[in-house]
């Protein structure tokens, strides 16, 4: 965003501890705020917010969610997702609850609302039926990059992560002895709203005539993993699924850049950055065929119903063989340009100004 701004501007980051040396370098048109809060908690609803109280900017921008209970009256918030809204049964309960709550409450106080996709636009429009901008995510044209988890203290505030430079993958899968070429990937958190089911059946259908395949599945299991793996294990095929956990993004990316291609049977969710971030590495993608997934990959994908197995076992079969994995591969490098962090960037600062 900063080479989108005039010179004029002041942009003061928040946060409750010094911001990546990355983010900088610092100056007094672009500086890092430390607000210290000490409990480690409500860090958003108490410090946050007696900050906005005392010095309240003239617009605040709050990628994350949820607003401070002291907010500017022009204030803009990103909501990445608000598929609780449509699935509710996809969620637990209590979490379910408190994304209602703070999405009731950031939607009537935000001046503008920023979504990631055309299909969160539709979810939010009862909640907020003016003023929502739809502003993909984006990656580097030449490598993704990475989405580290910011300092900011656990336990009841929401914030969104920000992008810092790039990472640069190299090398080769050294420490993955079990991984042997070729394979499959998901890359996610590993929960019900993934829809799992259909791709690991799918699968399954599939390595009964390629016996040689894997499919890997990275990600921190969250709501309905147990009922994810007593899946596997029903497929008949748990002997090549394998559950990789939550990998640092340099592994998952090194994993990710040698897939056959990455399955993403996740019709509910709010943008799909796996689906864009394997396209800009010249991976080839099977998708859901509607969502913000599908939104996302335009025709640069295999797109499948997600609710059909035999579907994804027969896509799977079709991507191994070069005459279709390659034009969707020059697809989805072409498609993947469109989503960069310069262009989301400058589409943002024309809504803060």
């Amino acid at each position: 965003m900063r080479a989108s701004l005039p010179p004029s501007a002041e942009v003061v980051l928040y946060s409750y501890e010094p911001l990546p040396k990355e983010l900088g370098p610092w100056s007094d048109k672009w500086r890092n705020k430390v607000l210290n809060w000490p409990p480690k908690y409500l860090w958003t609803m108490i410090r946050f917010s007696w900050e906005m109280w005392r010095h309240a900017p003239d617009v605040l921008f709050v990628p994350g969610y949820r607003l401070p209970f002291f907010a500017p009256k022009k204030s803009v918030v990103t909501i990445h997702d608000a598929s609780f809204l449509e699935y509710p049964d996809l969620y637990e309960s209590s979490d379910r609850a408190r994304q209602n709550k703070t999405l009731i409450d950031t939607c009537k106080r935000a001046q503008t609302i920023i979504a990631p996709s055309e299909y969160t636009k539709s979810q939010l429009a009862a909640l907020k039926p003016m003023s929502i901008a739809v502003i993909p995510l984006g990656v580097r044209i030449d490598g993704p990059l990475t989405h580290p988890t910011l300092p900011y203290p656990k336990g009841g505030d929401e914030f969104d992560e920000v992008s810092p430079p790039p990472l640069k993958v190299r090398g080769g899968r050294r420490g993955y002895d079990s991984v042997k070429n070729p394979y499959f990937i998901f890359v996610g958190r590993v929960d019900k709203k993934k829809n799992l089911e259909v791709a690991i059946d799918g699968f399954a259908k599939f390595s009964a005539t390629h016996p040689g395949y894997k499919f890997l599945i990275i990600g921190r299991p969250s709501f309905g993993f147990d009922d994810i793996k007593d899946h596997v294990y029903k497929s008949g095929a748990g002997d090549k699924i394998e559950f990789m956990g939550p990998l640092s993004d340099e592994k998952m990316f090194v994993l990710l850049k040698d897939a056959t291609a990455l399955v993403h049977p996740c019709p509910v969710e709010g943008f799909g950055l796996p689906v864009i971030e394997a396209m800009s590495m010249a991976v080839p993608v099977i998708v859901a065929d509607h969502g913000a997934a599908a939104e996302a990959a335009g025709d640069a994908a295999l797109q499948v119903r997600p609710t059909d197995p035999e579907k994804w076992s027969q896509a799977m079969d079709q991507i191994t063989f070069d005459i279709f994995r390659t034009p969707l591969i020059e697809k989805g490098l072409e498609r993947s340009k469109h989503f960069t962090w310069p262009r989301a960037a400058e589409a943002t600062w024309k809504v803060l100004k």
